[in-house]
């Protein structure tokens, strides 16, 4: 039957070839795949997801195998690419995690909307340590995230792990800084605080938030979100603000050892998610222990602005 089927595909038989998958146990090739996608059979391509027949022996080639052969057959050819999302078929394989396992974050952001349902808690944390920042980020502006996924146990606890371990800390603080924390519960915020106030007690030389790409977007990110928790749990309060003049004492060291003023430039004017430079950060949360006014490379870079 499987050669059946090849000669179907190969005399442009694809109405037959979808009969044929649809109600046949065909033993499905790679190469027959490669094939269909270089013709374009993407009719009998949707039939081959829609009846479960997308397996070569028994590995499937779920979404983003299929996204990985058409970019090795074809670069990144968005014209096939929009032929597999107009399926709109309904199967348990998440279609933006495809994309966004290629970094094809643009087409996921396009496309998040007609696949709605694929926005889970998983796809949130899988994005996380992909380094899906692009697309999480419009995600997370336009809240096309459920606010439920923000209560899951498991995502919550993944991003705690990650910011103790201290691997992608501006990115996370970033994302933290887009979320509704005022779901956490209590001892989640309380383990959040303390991760914070551990950065705040580091040694210098291997500060984990001094070690990522914009320490002062971190530090201000992070006292934002300080904020942010004591405002929604007054029980925090006081906590909040011992931990927030701790990190903001670790901001101003930083800035004293920049000495570079393009660089302190370079740092100051870097855009967060929601498109605000540091500067604009300083200046609505009045985080002054930033930018002190006896520093002449604040001075000079008012000016310079204004």
């Amino acid at each position: 039957m499987t050669n059946i089927l090849k000669i179907a595909l190969h005399k442009e038989e694809e109405k037959l070839a979808c009969i044929l998958t649809a109600y046949y146990n065909i033993q499905i090739k790679e190469e027959m795949i490669g094939r269909a996608l270089v013709n374009e059979n993407f009719e009998w391509l949707m039939f081959l997801y829609a009846f479960g027949r997308n397996k070569v022996g028994n590995i499937v080639i779920d979404y983003t195998a299929l996204f990985g052969l058409i970019i090795k057959l074809d670069g990144e050819n968005r014209e096939k690419i929009r032929h597999i999302l107009d399926w709109k078929i309904v199967i348990k394989d998440n279609i933006l995690k495809g994309l966004l396992a290629h970094h094809l974050d643009t087409i996921a952001i396009e496309n998040m909307g007609m696949y709605s349902r694929d926005l889970t808690a998983s796809l949130f944390s899988y994005c996380a340590a992909n380094g899906n920042s692009e697309f999480l980020k419009e995600a997370l502006k336009l809240g096309a995230f459920d606010a439920q996924t923000f209560r899951n146990e498991g995502l919550i606890k993944e991003i705690l792990k990650v910011l103790h371990q201290g691997s992608r800390t501006l990115f996370l603080m970033d994302v933290l800084s887009l979320i509704d924390l005022s779901v956490w519960k209590n001892k989640q915020l309380k383990e959040l605080i303390d991760i914070i106030n551990d950065y705040s007690e580091d040694v210098y030389y291997k500060n984990k938030l001094l070690l990522c790409a914009n320490p002062l977007q971190a530090i201000a990110l992070a006292s934002e979100i300080l904020d942010t928790i004591a405002k929604s749990r007054r029980k925090f309060e006081n906590l909040c603000s011992q931990v927030k003049k701790k990190i903001l004492n670790l901001g101003r060291k930083y800035v004293d050892k920049v000495i570079d003023e393009g660089q302190y430039e370079r740092l100051i004017m870097t855009e967060d998610f929601k498109g605000r430079s540091v500067l604009k950060i300083i200046i609505e949360r009045h985080l002054f222990e930033l930018m002190q006014e006896s520093d002449p490379k604040a001075e000079n870079l008012m000016i310079k602005i204004y």
